[in-house]
């Protein structure tokens, strides 16, 4: 065997295998997208939060790496709204 090369048994492999399968709805953020603005200057993507599919939006300035969106804030007024619509 080669060093730095692992040969592991037929069995190895099969449980290697099926790692995706048992991870399937148990990772977070495991696709994110991200788009950039037209100008260049702003990176956007939504960020899973929970494993629910419950997602916030994500904008970052590129040169200072600041958070453009508070999601706290955001969610909150969403909530508002969304309980004004109901009424």
């Amino acid at each position: 065997m080669e060093p730095g090369r692992w040969t592991g048994s037929a069995a190895d492999y099969a449980r290697a295998a099926s790692l995706p399968n048992l991870l399937q709805g148990k990772v977070l953020n495991e696709h994110v997208e991200p788009q950039w603005s037209s100008d260049g200057t702003r990176l956007w993507y939504l960020r899973q939060v929970a494993l629910d599919g419950r997602n916030e939006v994500c904008v970052v300035d590129v040169h200072t790496g600041e958070s453009l969106v508070d999601n706290d804030r955001y969610m909150y007024r969403h909530r508002q709204v969304y309980a004004d619509i109901r009424r």
